[in-house]
């Protein structure tokens, strides 16, 4: 499954669909491109971004 990186936007705190008591990392997270956060991409909730070396370590 093809998945992208992604931080949530300035402000914004994202749950995540199927867990919806986790909330993205404002560091960013990779997650699976799904429907749901393309959609969160398109309407400014998150944003793309490259993960910082310190979270690819984890």
């Amino acid at each position: 499954m093809n998945t992208v990186f992604v931080k949530p936007a300035d402000g914004m705190k994202v749950r995540f669909p199927d867990k919806p008591d986790k909330i993205l990392s404002v560091d960013g997270e990779e997650v699976p491109r799904t429907p749901f956060w393309i959609r969160r991409i398109a309407d400014g909730s998150v944003v793309e971004a490259k993960p910082s070396k310190k979270s690819t370590k984890e």
